[in-house]
Protein backbone atom coordinates (compact mmCIF):
# COMPACT_ATOMS: atom_id res chain seq x y z
CA UNK A 1 0.00 0.00 0.00
CA UNK A 2 1.38 3.22 -1.04
CA UNK A 3 1.71 6.10 1.73
CA UNK A 4 0.35 9.35 0.25
CA UNK A 5 1.89 11.10 3.16
CA UNK A 6 5.61 11.25 2.46
CA UNK A 7 5.27 14.56 1.05
CA UNK A 8 9.42 15.40 0.06
CA UNK A 9 11.02 18.85 1.19
CA UNK A 10 11.60 19.66 -2.18
CA UNK A 11 15.40 19.17 -3.69
CA UNK A 12 15.92 22.77 -4.65
CA UNK A 13 14.51 24.70 -1.40
CA UNK A 14 16.43 22.18 0.55
CA UNK A 15 19.61 22.63 -0.83
CA UNK A 16 19.17 26.77 -0.72
CA UNK A 17 18.27 25.97 2.83
CA UNK A 18 21.92 23.95 3.53
CA UNK A 19 23.63 26.19 1.37
CA UNK A 20 22.63 29.34 3.60
CA UNK A 21 23.28 27.32 6.64
CA UNK A 22 26.64 25.76 5.97
CA UNK A 23 29.61 28.37 6.08
CA UNK A 24 26.94 31.00 7.97
CA UNK A 25 27.93 29.65 11.16
CA UNK A 26 31.51 28.70 11.15
CA UNK A 27 33.23 29.79 14.21
CA UNK A 28 35.79 29.00 16.70
CA UNK A 29 34.85 26.11 18.75
CA UNK A 30 33.27 26.58 22.15
CA UNK A 31 31.18 24.44 24.86
CA UNK A 32 28.32 25.97 26.76
CA UNK A 33 26.18 24.77 29.39
CA UNK A 34 22.40 25.54 28.93
CA UNK A 35 21.26 26.95 32.15
CA UNK A 36 18.53 25.29 34.06
CA UNK A 37 14.79 27.09 35.01
CA UNK A 38 15.26 25.81 38.34
CA UNK A 39 18.91 25.31 39.56
CA UNK A 40 17.55 22.03 41.71
CA UNK A 41 16.54 20.63 38.22
CA UNK A 42 18.29 16.83 38.13
CA UNK A 43 17.77 16.34 34.36
CA UNK A 44 18.02 18.79 31.35
CA UNK A 45 18.86 16.81 28.09
CA UNK A 46 19.34 18.81 25.04
CA UNK A 47 17.85 16.76 21.96
CA UNK A 48 17.69 18.62 18.83
CA UNK A 49 19.29 21.30 16.95
CA UNK A 50 18.55 23.22 13.72
CA UNK A 51 20.16 22.94 10.62
CA UNK A 52 22.83 25.60 11.28
CA UNK A 53 22.98 25.41 15.00
CA UNK A 54 21.12 28.50 16.23
CA UNK A 55 18.41 26.95 17.59
CA UNK A 56 18.78 24.00 20.13
CA UNK A 57 15.90 22.02 21.64
CA UNK A 58 14.91 20.00 24.80
CA UNK A 59 13.66 18.34 28.00
CA UNK A 60 14.30 19.88 31.43
CA UNK A 61 12.20 17.52 34.18
CA UNK A 62 8.97 16.92 31.61
CA UNK A 63 9.81 20.64 30.38
CA UNK A 64 10.26 20.86 26.42
CA UNK A 65 12.79 23.87 26.38
CA UNK A 66 14.36 26.11 23.17
CA UNK A 67 17.82 27.52 23.42
CA UNK A 68 18.90 29.94 20.85
CA UNK A 69 22.44 31.02 19.96
CA UNK A 70 22.14 34.62 21.37
CA UNK A 71 21.99 32.77 25.02
CA UNK A 72 18.18 33.08 26.18
CA UNK A 73 16.09 29.79 26.80
CA UNK A 74 12.74 29.43 27.00
CA UNK A 75 10.33 26.95 28.40
CA UNK A 76 7.31 26.10 26.57
CA UNK A 77 5.36 23.46 28.40
CA UNK A 78 4.18 22.24 31.32
CA UNK A 79 6.16 19.51 32.89
CA UNK A 80 5.29 15.92 32.79
CA UNK A 81 7.98 13.13 33.61
CA UNK A 82 6.01 10.47 31.73
CA UNK A 83 5.16 11.54 28.64
CA UNK A 84 7.58 14.61 27.89
CA UNK A 85 11.46 13.65 27.41
CA UNK A 86 11.84 13.73 23.34
CA UNK A 87 11.68 17.21 21.01
CA UNK A 88 13.13 17.75 17.92
CA UNK A 89 12.91 21.07 15.36
CA UNK A 90 12.78 21.75 12.06
CA UNK A 91 16.44 22.63 9.46
CA UNK A 92 15.17 27.03 9.86
CA UNK A 93 14.46 26.32 13.49
CA UNK A 94 10.85 27.75 12.99
CA UNK A 95 8.94 24.43 14.37
CA UNK A 96 9.01 21.96 17.54
CA UNK A 97 7.59 18.48 17.94
CA UNK A 98 7.71 17.00 21.49
CA UNK A 99 4.46 15.37 22.89
CA UNK A 100 2.53 17.58 25.48
CA UNK A 101 -1.11 17.33 26.84
CA UNK A 102 -3.63 18.58 24.49
CA UNK A 103 -5.63 20.31 27.03
CA UNK A 104 -7.61 17.50 28.30
CA UNK A 105 -5.39 15.72 30.19
CA UNK A 106 -4.16 13.32 27.51
CA UNK A 107 -0.80 13.58 26.42
CA UNK A 108 0.17 13.36 22.14
CA UNK A 109 2.83 14.39 20.26
CA UNK A 110 2.34 18.25 19.08
CA UNK A 111 4.02 21.39 16.90
CA UNK A 112 4.70 23.81 18.52
CA UNK A 113 5.35 27.35 16.46
CA UNK A 114 5.54 31.20 17.78
CA UNK A 115 2.31 32.13 15.96
CA UNK A 116 -0.01 29.25 16.31
CA UNK A 117 1.51 27.58 19.90
CA UNK A 118 1.50 23.96 20.51
CA UNK A 119 -1.00 22.02 18.27
CA UNK A 120 -1.92 18.66 19.09
CA UNK A 121 -1.56 15.99 16.06
CA UNK A 122 -3.55 13.47 17.93
CA UNK A 123 -2.92 9.49 17.59
CA UNK A 124 -4.14 6.46 15.69
CA UNK A 125 -7.18 6.12 18.05
CA UNK A 126 -9.27 8.30 19.48
CA UNK A 127 -8.22 7.05 23.07
CA UNK A 128 -5.18 6.24 25.33
CA UNK A 129 -4.64 2.38 26.30
CA UNK A 130 -6.67 1.08 29.29
CA UNK A 131 -5.31 2.64 32.63
CA UNK A 132 -2.53 5.34 30.61
CA UNK A 133 -2.97 9.34 29.82
CA UNK A 134 -1.01 9.14 26.08
CA UNK A 135 -1.93 8.55 22.62
CA UNK A 136 1.58 9.14 20.74
CA UNK A 137 4.65 10.31 21.13
CA UNK A 138 6.84 12.67 18.59
CA UNK A 139 10.20 11.50 17.94
CA UNK A 140 11.50 13.82 14.69
CA UNK A 141 10.29 16.23 11.87
CA UNK A 142 11.32 17.13 8.63
CA UNK A 143 13.34 19.94 7.58
CA UNK A 144 10.38 22.25 6.22
CA UNK A 145 8.31 20.90 9.74
CA UNK A 146 5.48 19.40 7.79
CA UNK A 147 6.13 16.02 8.48
CA UNK A 148 6.09 14.25 12.06
CA UNK A 149 6.90 10.73 13.12
CA UNK A 150 7.07 8.73 15.76
CA UNK A 151 5.10 6.37 17.98
CA UNK A 152 1.85 5.67 18.76
CA UNK A 153 -0.45 3.45 20.80
CA UNK A 154 -2.59 0.98 19.00
CA UNK A 155 -5.61 -1.30 21.01
CA UNK A 156 -6.39 -1.53 24.82
CA UNK A 157 -3.10 -2.90 25.60
CA UNK A 158 0.51 -1.29 25.49
CA UNK A 159 0.89 -2.12 22.00
CA UNK A 160 2.83 0.40 19.67
CA UNK A 161 2.95 1.36 16.06
CA UNK A 162 5.31 4.14 14.11
CA UNK A 163 3.64 6.82 12.72
CA UNK A 164 3.72 9.36 9.98
CA UNK A 165 1.77 12.92 10.12
CA UNK A 166 1.15 15.67 8.38
CA UNK A 167 -1.32 18.24 7.94
CA UNK A 168 -3.50 16.88 4.85
CA UNK A 169 -3.36 12.90 5.82
CA UNK A 170 -3.18 13.66 9.52
CA UNK A 171 -1.66 10.61 11.30
CA UNK A 172 -1.00 6.89 9.41
CA UNK A 173 0.57 3.58 10.80
CA UNK A 174 3.66 2.40 9.42
CA UNK A 175 2.79 -1.29 10.42
CA UNK A 176 3.62 -3.28 13.03
CA UNK A 177 4.80 -7.09 13.11
CA UNK A 178 1.88 -9.39 14.54
CA UNK A 179 1.97 -9.06 18.42
CA UNK A 180 4.64 -7.18 17.95
CA UNK A 181 5.69 -3.06 18.10
CA UNK A 182 7.18 -0.81 15.84
CA UNK A 183 8.59 3.13 16.08
CA UNK A 184 10.17 5.41 13.89
CA UNK A 185 12.78 7.32 15.67
CA UNK A 186 14.10 9.52 12.59
CA UNK A 187 12.89 11.04 9.30
CA UNK A 188 15.13 12.37 6.51
CA UNK A 189 15.11 16.13 5.85
CA UNK A 190 13.61 15.91 2.49
CA UNK A 191 10.59 13.97 4.43
CA UNK A 192 11.44 10.69 1.25
CA UNK A 193 12.57 8.03 4.25
CA UNK A 194 11.51 7.37 7.81
CA UNK A 195 14.05 5.26 9.98
CA UNK A 196 13.64 3.62 13.00
CA UNK A 197 12.74 0.00 14.46
CA UNK A 198 10.51 -3.29 13.95
CA UNK A 199 10.62 -5.89 16.71
CA UNK A 200 11.43 -9.25 15.45
CA UNK A 201 8.19 -11.34 15.70
CA UNK A 202 9.74 -14.06 17.85
CA UNK A 203 11.93 -13.01 20.21
CA UNK A 204 10.92 -9.36 20.44
CA UNK A 205 14.04 -7.53 20.16
CA UNK A 206 14.16 -4.41 17.91
CA UNK A 207 15.77 -4.58 14.30
CA UNK A 208 16.99 -1.67 12.56
CA UNK A 209 14.32 -0.44 9.94
CA UNK A 210 13.38 2.26 7.22
CA UNK A 211 10.39 2.95 5.63
CA UNK A 212 10.08 4.03 1.71
CA UNK A 213 7.49 6.56 0.03
CA UNK A 214 5.96 2.91 -1.30
CA UNK A 215 4.74 1.94 2.58
CA UNK A 216 7.23 -0.86 2.95
CA UNK A 217 9.16 -1.61 5.66
CA UNK A 218 12.93 -2.65 5.27
CA UNK A 219 14.57 -4.42 7.54
CA UNK A 220 17.84 -4.01 6.28
CA UNK A 221 20.20 -5.09 8.27
CA UNK A 222 18.71 -8.78 8.18
CA UNK A 223 15.86 -10.14 10.03
CA UNK A 224 17.88 -11.64 12.47
CA UNK A 225 20.26 -8.65 13.45
CA UNK A 226 18.73 -6.78 16.69
CA UNK A 227 19.46 -2.93 16.85
CA UNK A 228 17.45 0.62 15.99
CA UNK A 229 17.83 2.99 13.52
CA UNK A 230 18.33 6.37 15.53
CA UNK A 231 19.30 8.83 12.62
CA UNK A 232 19.39 9.61 9.13
CA UNK A 233 21.09 12.14 6.80
CA UNK A 234 19.19 15.00 4.63
CA UNK A 235 19.11 13.29 2.25
CA UNK A 236 18.27 9.74 3.73
CA UNK A 237 21.16 7.60 1.95
CA UNK A 238 23.14 7.35 5.27
CA UNK A 239 21.34 5.97 8.22
CA UNK A 240 22.84 5.26 11.44
CA UNK A 241 22.31 3.79 14.98
CA UNK A 242 23.54 0.74 17.14
CA UNK A 243 23.08 -3.26 16.31
CA UNK A 244 24.56 -6.42 17.35
CA UNK A 245 27.01 -7.99 15.86
CA UNK A 246 27.07 -11.54 15.13
CA UNK A 247 28.65 -13.03 18.03
CA UNK A 248 28.32 -10.79 20.41
CA UNK A 249 25.51 -9.91 22.94
CA UNK A 250 26.58 -6.10 23.02
CA UNK A 251 25.63 -3.66 20.25
CA UNK A 252 28.23 -1.31 18.40
CA UNK A 253 27.43 1.72 16.56
CA UNK A 254 27.24 1.51 12.77
CA UNK A 255 26.73 3.22 9.57
CA UNK A 256 24.92 2.08 6.41
CA UNK A 257 24.71 2.48 2.46
CA UNK A 258 22.61 0.61 0.45
CA UNK A 259 26.32 0.80 -1.71
CA UNK A 260 28.98 0.32 1.17
CA UNK A 261 26.79 -1.81 3.00
CA UNK A 262 27.07 -2.06 7.11
CA UNK A 263 30.34 -0.29 8.51
CA UNK A 264 30.68 -1.32 12.55
CA UNK A 265 31.87 2.09 13.84
CA UNK A 266 33.13 0.24 17.49
CA UNK A 267 33.01 1.64 20.34
CA UNK A 268 35.41 4.00 22.58
CA UNK A 269 36.64 1.43 25.05
CA UNK A 270 36.90 -2.04 23.03
CA UNK A 271 35.44 -3.83 25.90
CA UNK A 272 33.41 -7.28 25.32
CA UNK A 273 30.58 -5.46 27.90
CA UNK A 274 30.50 -2.07 26.27
CA UNK A 275 27.88 -1.06 23.61
CA UNK A 276 27.73 2.32 21.10
CA UNK A 277 24.73 3.76 19.80
CA UNK A 278 24.98 6.58 16.73
CA UNK A 279 22.61 8.68 17.32
CA UNK A 280 23.04 11.95 14.55
CA UNK A 281 24.59 12.75 11.50
CA UNK A 282 26.12 15.96 9.51
CA UNK A 283 26.31 16.51 6.05
CA UNK A 284 30.39 16.22 5.95
CA UNK A 285 29.68 12.67 7.63
CA UNK A 286 30.29 13.54 10.93
CA UNK A 287 28.71 11.45 13.22
CA UNK A 288 27.79 11.36 16.98
CA UNK A 289 26.48 9.24 19.78
CA UNK A 290 27.76 7.62 23.13
CA UNK A 291 29.72 4.34 24.09
CA UNK A 292 30.38 3.05 27.56
CA UNK A 293 28.82 0.07 30.16
CA UNK A 294 24.89 -0.01 29.34
CA UNK A 295 24.81 -2.18 31.92
CA UNK A 296 26.24 0.51 34.53
CA UNK A 297 24.85 3.33 32.32
CA UNK A 298 28.19 4.61 32.55
CA UNK A 299 28.03 6.57 28.98
CA UNK A 300 30.72 9.11 27.58
CA UNK A 301 29.94 10.93 24.04
CA UNK A 302 31.56 10.39 20.68
CA UNK A 303 32.17 11.92 17.65
CA UNK A 304 33.28 10.36 14.60
CA UNK A 305 34.95 11.19 11.53
CA UNK A 306 36.44 9.26 8.67
CA UNK A 307 39.97 10.46 9.05
CA UNK A 308 39.85 10.12 13.07
CA UNK A 309 37.29 7.32 13.55
CA UNK A 310 35.37 7.52 17.02
CA UNK A 311 36.99 9.83 19.91
CA UNK A 312 35.48 11.28 23.37
CA UNK A 313 33.67 14.43 22.58
CA UNK A 314 35.89 15.98 25.35
CA UNK A 315 38.93 14.27 23.81
CA UNK A 316 37.78 16.62 20.95
CA UNK A 317 36.79 19.54 22.27
CA UNK A 318 40.58 19.33 24.32
CA UNK A 319 42.20 18.94 20.92
CA UNK A 320 40.43 22.66 19.65
CA UNK A 321 41.99 24.56 23.22
CA UNK A 322 38.29 23.93 24.59
CA UNK A 323 38.80 23.84 28.46
CA UNK A 324 35.72 25.11 29.28
CA UNK A 325 34.18 21.25 29.78
CA UNK A 326 36.67 20.31 32.20
CA UNK A 327 35.05 19.30 35.45
CA UNK A 328 32.19 17.99 33.38
CA UNK A 329 31.50 14.42 32.50
CA UNK A 330 30.02 14.61 28.45
CA UNK A 331 27.73 11.37 28.49
CA UNK A 332 26.23 12.00 25.78
CA UNK A 333 26.39 13.56 22.30
CA UNK A 334 22.78 13.56 21.25
CA UNK A 335 22.83 15.23 17.83
CA UNK A 336 25.18 17.04 15.37
CA UNK A 337 23.37 20.25 13.38
CA UNK A 338 23.62 19.52 9.40
CA UNK A 339 26.01 22.10 8.30
CA UNK A 340 28.44 20.18 11.29
CA UNK A 341 29.37 23.38 13.23
CA UNK A 342 27.21 22.27 16.32
CA UNK A 343 26.73 19.22 18.58
CA UNK A 344 24.37 19.25 21.43
CA UNK A 345 24.13 16.33 23.92
CA UNK A 346 24.11 16.07 28.28
CA UNK A 347 26.79 16.17 30.71
CA UNK A 348 27.24 15.69 34.14
CA UNK A 349 28.46 18.33 36.69
CA UNK A 350 30.10 16.95 39.45
CA UNK A 351 27.04 17.23 42.00
CA UNK A 352 25.85 14.49 39.61
CA UNK A 353 23.08 17.03 38.03
CA UNK A 354 22.80 16.48 34.34
CA UNK A 355 22.71 19.71 31.94
CA UNK A 356 22.51 20.16 28.28
CA UNK A 357 25.36 21.45 26.33
CA UNK A 358 26.17 22.96 23.32
CA UNK A 359 29.33 22.76 21.72
CA UNK A 360 30.83 23.82 18.15
CA UNK A 361 33.75 22.77 16.60
CA UNK A 362 34.97 24.42 12.94
CA UNK A 363 34.53 22.97 9.74
CA UNK A 364 36.23 23.97 6.48
CA UNK A 365 34.31 26.62 4.45
CA UNK A 366 32.51 25.67 1.34
CA UNK A 367 32.47 27.90 -1.73
CA UNK A 368 29.42 27.93 -4.07
CA UNK A 369 31.96 25.84 -6.85
CA UNK A 370 32.21 23.02 -4.27
CA UNK A 371 35.91 23.89 -2.93
CA UNK A 372 37.07 23.99 0.23
CA UNK A 373 39.97 26.65 0.07
CA UNK A 374 39.70 30.22 -1.99
CA UNK A 375 43.39 29.63 -2.62
CA UNK A 376 43.23 29.64 -7.06
CA UNK A 377 46.55 30.28 -7.62
CA UNK A 378 47.76 26.95 -8.42
CA UNK A 379 44.74 26.57 -10.76
CA UNK A 380 44.88 26.42 -14.86
CA UNK A 381 42.13 27.19 -17.11
CA UNK A 382 42.66 24.09 -18.61
CA UNK A 383 39.99 22.02 -18.01
CA UNK A 384 40.89 19.01 -15.37
CA UNK A 385 44.02 21.13 -14.68
CA UNK A 386 45.72 22.00 -11.41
Amino acid sequence: MRISNFRGFGTACLIALMATAIGAHAQDASFTIIPAQNTQSYSVWARGVSADGSVVVGVEEGTVFRWTEAGSTEHLSGSNWNNTFAAAVSADGSTILSTVDDGTGVFSAALFTDAAGWTSIGGLQAAPPSGGDGLSTGYSISGDGSIAVGLAWVGGGWDAEAFIWNENDGMTGLGRPVDANSRANDISADGSVIVGWYEHEVNRCRRPARWTPDGTVDVFLGTEICGEAMAISVDGSVIVGTATVPGNNYPTAFRYTDAGGWEDLGKLVPHPFHSAISSGIAENGTIVGLSGDSAAQNWTGFVWTEEDGMKSMSDVLTDLGVTSHDGWWLGEARDISADGTTIVGTAIDPGYYLRGFVATIPVAEVFADGFESGDTSSWTSTAGGR
